[in-house]
């Protein structure tokens, strides 16, 4: 190499050693620069803080343990950005993300009838009458399809009433919400029945999106949503961590009141059973989204199940939840340390129920204009006008008990002038067969058939036949006409009946009596308001048999056989009951005043005018006490009046086969009275632990056949101990009584509904 080349070879090389001290501090201080720029992107990071997702599972019941673990969230300030749930979970994070606080959902649970509830039954001041004695006298009921006959029911809860409460606690909410605009952004999980594949919810309408995540199979029906017949989300993804990931969480803690697996010996009982399914479905799931958990809370629930729904056992498990997650205060504080979780946001209130929505218009979904018409006058709203959820809840019920509804429930849009009030409503063609039994001292055992049809789209919109298969057969038709507006629900009533009973005296017994009843009348009714009823009847009425006369009776003689009596008579009465139970109210009264006009068929000009007063008030003494006070009277004008319309007395209510029978404890039925009759009674009833009651009754009777010349050395006082236990078959009782009128002590027994 030349000499001049060596030179420019040095001089290079000199001058690449001044750049790389120069370079080389400069790199260094670009990557110094680069490392403090990511850490203050970290921190940006930080202070900007991760979102945090609550996942609630499924359980059932003990999803009330959730309430408890809320609590101590709260308390600790814990920010909640998304809640997603499934089943239970679905319900009570559903409203948490509405912005209910744990507190307030802790009073909505609390302030609920969990047993009326979870059915589809309304109070039975909104029956109409034959709905009631529906209601009142049948054990269980199958519907009866045109085409396919008689077939088992969907489930056994339509999920009438609890879809009506998830609609007044979110009725702020609009009718196709999107879910992520909450407070706390939501969503859930249902299966789709038709394919088994999960379907997560997002948007919508809130009450049937939580209501078809938690629609049990064969428990709650199905919910028909977005074209898709949707049941409990737990079949296929019973913690659905995965869902919550999908929206963008980044810390999640996991609630889990689910049961691990039971083994043989476990397996006992359906419940059991049905929580190993439930897991099975869910298994493959199960791993990957508790492995998606930054935190789980798991209380132990082995004392209860999913329909642990008394208030003892919900107090319980919202003081087990608490508990729990106190216990794990140490691992919620760390996870808020490595994540900077502060809780500096105030959650909205927007969507809570207010105590009352401004109402202006009121529309339906599912009927048409002139259908819509009828049913909107039935609300008696006033438009515009301020309601209450209960006041709109008491509308409804006020429509569904007419049965033609399969469910309705509301929601509400905004305009201008105030809600827009709309009822989702879906009419039923009703077909169906009831069934219900009685065992007593009276009949021995009875059967009731009854078939029922109702369409109110046909002139004749009410068939109802009944049969009743014992010692004293019988049948009855009703042909009704039941109007929804001002004009009077018209009918036609055809019955017959064969009735054998003993007759007594002073607790001796005269004689068997046999006797054939028909009678066919037309009447009318009307409803005055939800407690009053006004009826007006002419009726025909044949009897045939052992028709005894009071002639007879008082010289001892047995009756006459093979007599025949028709007569015609005219009735009129006025009711008003609003006892929130027929069997068992602890509330409410019950009156009842009837004028009747009979006379012999072929002598219309022999008029016998008769009255009948009927009254029970039910005072409530405490949490558990109840004394009922009754009066029953009755009283005939004319001495000219025939025989069998007598007034017959004894027994408990049960006893009667005629309208005008008087229940008297301490007298064996039937018992006939003098002309004027009036029985007083007061039961004190101790409900003595959860349906078992026992009353203690003292009755007393003074009669006469001149009103105003009443034999008081007459009078007859009796006493009676019941012992009485509601059941799903019906009422379960037994009674003694004594009143010094017979010899010795008079008891009954009844085993199911009355009829």
């Amino acid at each position: 190499m030349s000499g001049g080349n060596i030179d420019k070879v040095k001089k290079i090389k000199g001058m690449a050693a001044k750049i790389k001290l120069t370079v080389f501090p400069l790199i260094l201080f670009s990557l110094f620069s680069g490392i403090l720029c990511h850490a203050e992107v970290k921190d940006t990071i930080n202070i900007k803080r991760p979102k945090v997702a609550l996942v609630l599972s499924g359980g059932g019941a003990k999803g009330f343990t959730y309430i408890g673990i809320l609590k101590v969230l709260e308390r600790e300030r814990v920010p909640v950005d998304i809640v997603v749930g499934t089943s239970i979970g679905a319900l009570v994070g559903g409203i948490y993300s509405m912005g209910y606080s744990a507190s307030e959902i802790e009073n909505i649970v609390r302030g609920q009838n969990w047993e009326k509830l979870l059915s589809d039954k309304v109070s039975r001041i909104y029956l109409s009458e034959i709905d009631r004695e529906i209601d009142q006298r049948y054990l269980f009921s199958l519907p009866c399809e045109k085409k396919k006959g008689i077939r088992m029911p969907q489930s056994v809860v339509r999920g009438q009433n609890i879809l009506n409460l998830l609609c007044g606690i979110s009725g702020n909410s609009q009718l196709n919400a999107d879910f992520s605009k909450f407070p706390r952004s939501y969503a859930c999980v249902a299966t789709n029945l038709e394919t088994g594949e999960e379907v997560d919810i997002y948007n919508g309408f809130l009450p049937t999106a939580m209501y078809a995540s938690m629609a049990v199979p064969g428990v709650f029906e199905p919910c028909e949503r977005d074209g898709l017949l949707l049941a409990d989300g737990g079949i296929v993804n019973n913690f659905p961590v995965d869902v919550a990931k999908k929206m963008g969480a980044d810390v999640i803690i996991g609630l889990d009141i689910r049961d691990n697996y039971h083994d043989r010996e476990s397996l006992k009982s359906m419940d059991k059973i049905f929580v190993n399914l439930t897991n099975f479905y869910s298994k493959y799931k199960d791993k990957e989204n508790k492995s998606f958990c930054d935190l789980i809370i798991h209380p132990h629930l082995s004392s209860y199940n999913g329909a642990s729904f008394s208030n003892k056992a919900i107090d319980s498990m919202i003081v087990i939840g608490e508990r729990t997650a106190e216990g794990m205060v140490k691992q919620i504080r760390h996870l808020k340390k490595i994540y900077n979780l502060e809780d500096n946001n105030i959650v909205s209130k927007k969507l809570k129920m207010p105590e009352k929505w401004k109402i202006c218009r009121i529309r339906f979904d599912g009927l048409c204009h002139s259908e819509e018409e009828e049913f909107i006058n039935m609300l008696n709203f006033k438009l515009p006008g301020e309601y209450s959820y209960n006041e709109i809840r008491s509308g409804i019920n006020r429509l569904y008990g007419q049965g033609v509804f399969d469910k309705i429930y509301f929601g509400m849009t905004d305009s201008k002038e105030g809600k827009i009030l709309t009822l989702f409503a879906k009419k039923k063609e009703v077909r169906s067969i009831n069934v219900g039994f009685d065992i007593n001292t009276r009949d021995k055992v009875a059967i009731l058939l009854n078939g029922e049809w109702k369409n109110y789209s046909k002139p004749i919109n009410i068939i109802s036949v009944n049969a009743e298969i014992s010692n004293n057969p019988g049948i009855k038709f009703n042909f009704e006409r039941e109007h929804k507006n001002c004009l009077p629900d018209v009918g036609l009533e055809i019955k017959a009946k064969e009735q054998n009973y003993d007759f007594y005296n002073e607790g001796e017994k005269l004689f068997d009596v046999n006797v054939f009843y028909s009678s066919v009348s037309l009447y009318s009714r009307r409803y005055l308001g939800d407690f009053w009823e006004w009826k007006t009847a002419v009726q025909e009425e044949y009897f045939h048999g052992d028709i005894f006369v009071k002639e007879a009776f008082l010289q001892n003689v047995f009756p006459t056989d093979n007599d025949n009596i028709w007569l015609t008579s005219v009735h009129t009465s006025l009711s008003f009951d609003n006892r929130n139970n027929f069997y068992f109210p602890d509330k409410g009264s019950f009156f009842s005043i009837k004028g009747e006009l009979d006379a012999v068929s072929k002598d219309l000009n022999t008029l016998s005018p008769a009255f009948l007063l009927r009254s029970c008030h039910i005072f409530p003494v405490g949490n558990n006490t109840a004394i009922l006070l009754k009066v029953n009277s009755r009283a005939i004008f004319s001495s000219d009046f025939s025989e069998i319309k007598s007034t017959f007395l004894g027994g408990d209510s049960y006893a009667g086969f005629f309208d005008y029978h008087i229940p008297f404890w301490g007298l064996t039925p039937f018992i006939m009275a003098d002309r004027f009759v009036c029985i007083e009674s007061a039961d004190v009833r101790f409900n003595l632990f959860k349906n078992h009651y026992l009353s203690f009754i003292f009755n007393a009777l003074q009669q006469g056949d001149d009103i105003y010349n009443i034999n008081h050395s007459r009078a007859i006082y009796g006493v009676g101990l019941k012992y009485s236990i509601k059941t799903i078959i019906g009422p379960v009782e037994l009674g003694l009584g004594y009143s010094g009128q017979n010899d010795g002590i008079m008891g009954s027994f009844n085993l199911g509904y009355w009829f």
